[in-house]
């Protein structure tokens, strides 16, 4: 089993348009599929697992959508990452709009 696993987060609209659902039922769907590859992980032992969830394409979609998604990120770093981080090291790397990481992390580590 390897130590390392990487994964991008890719396609979620794209599953929803062939489901005929809203882009948001893709990212929700998403997020349940992350859950369970992290579940996966620790099941199988692997120790580290990077995750490529938000790329620089994601600010060019529409307003609408980039706020949704900002806000599923928070909720999912508020009640997922919480717990995580109880049972696993997690690590953020952001590059582009730190502002709205940080804002997400420290409304977790202040919680």
């Amino acid at each position: 089993m390897p130590k390392h696993v990487a994964v991008v987060m890719d396609g979620n609209r794209r599953w929803a348009r062939s489901q005929g659902l809203m882009h948001a039922a893709g990212y929700l769907a998403g997020v349940g599929a992350l859950k369970a590859v992290v579940d996966l992980c620790s099941k199988w032992g692997i120790q580290i697992l990077t995750v490529f969830a938000f790329s620089s394409d994601n600010w060019l979609r529409p307003k609408v959508e980039v706020d949704f998604l900002m806000k599923l990120l928070e909720t999912v770093l508020k009640d997922e990452v919480a717990y995580m981080l109880r049972r696993y090291r997690v690590n953020f790397l952001a590059e582009h709009n730190l502002i709205i990481w940080t804002t997400c992390l420290g409304k977790i580590a202040f919680s």
